[in-house]
């Protein structure tokens, strides 16, 4: 039985604004994202039975394998935009943590679509339907390495490619789902008045999130302090969290701050190196 390996990518957030609560239950945001090296692995195998998906790795555990997992959602409509009849074994290797910011599962979908989009020579309009029906960060997945995401995060503007920069991520010892995170923005809007007409700036470094998950998330601060303190020229959250990454111009500087981040972080927090792509 032949079987196909794709990559899935994860993602940093470099800049996300983010806007008030819309009448359909999503926020307006505009966001660039970078796809960086870190990334899951996806196996597929033909199937004469019905679609599957195996989640192996260290990261696995607690991650649903029924019809609501981002994989098998992004296949079921995939496939029924295009109206194909295969059905597919998939194994999934987690390398890309949850509740971190990395956009682990739009990857994972992301990935899926293009997959079939590749097999069998889809349109980029019915790759970017299945993409938006399946989540918000999914569409930014199809496309290029760099781009500005906006509306609920459908919206795809491909950026012109930047200078290589290398990542040291932190994981804290705690995860903040989407739905918390844009529950605590919701908070902070209320209590502050701000522009809706807002803009980005897309090479500035800034999180949003940031200013609502302050007063109950610390460590995001700490951490950021940690990587400017180790020579970061930038740190900040990645998405709604909780991952900090420090962007480090120079792979030997990056390396230097990870071998000393390794030695004081707190024991319970995971660290990763990648780099952008």
């Amino acid at each position: 039985m032949t079987t196909i390996c794709k990559n899935a990518f994860a993602k940093v957030n470099t800049s996300l604004i983010l806007g008030e609560k819309r009448h359909d239950g999503f926020h307006n945001i505009k966001t660039v994202m970078l796809k960086i090296s870190l990334n899951d692995k996806l196996e597929f195998r033909l199937t004469e039975k019905k679609s599957t998906l195996k989640i192996k790795g260290e990261l696995s555990d607690g991650i649903s394998v029924l019809e609501d997992n981002l994989v098998l959602k992004a296949l079921k409509n995939i496939k029924n935009i295009a109206d194909i009849n295969d059905n597919y074994e998939i194994t999934l290797t987690k390398n890309i943590p949850s509740q971190a910011g990395l956009g682990g599962g739009s990857s994972d979908a992301g990935a899926v679509i293009s997959f079939i989009k590749e097999k069998y020579n889809l349109s980029i309009e019915q790759a970017q339907k299945a993409a938006e029906e399946t989540g918000s960060d999914v569409p930014f997945f199809l496309y290029g390495n760099r781009s500005l995401s906006e509306g609920r995060g459908e919206i795809i503007t491909p950026l012109p490619h930047i200078a290589k920069l290398y990542l040291i991520i932190i994981l804290p010892n705690f995860g903040i789902s989407t739905p918390e995170a844009y529950g605590l923005w919701d908070e902070y809007y209320s209590k502050n008045k701000i522009n809706e007409n807002f803009n980005i700036n897309t090479e500035i470094f800034q999180n949003d999130f940031e200013k609502a998950l302050k007063d109950k998330y610390p460590q995001i601060e700490e951490i950021k302090n940690i990587l400017k303190k180790e020579k970061a020229t930038n740190a900040l959250l990645s998405g709604s969290g909780s991952a900090v990454c420090g962007f480090f111009n120079s792979k030997e500087i990056r390396d230097i701050a990870f071998n000393n981040i390794k030695n004081y972080i707190v024991p319970k927090y995971q660290i990763f190196k990648s780099e952008t792509l």
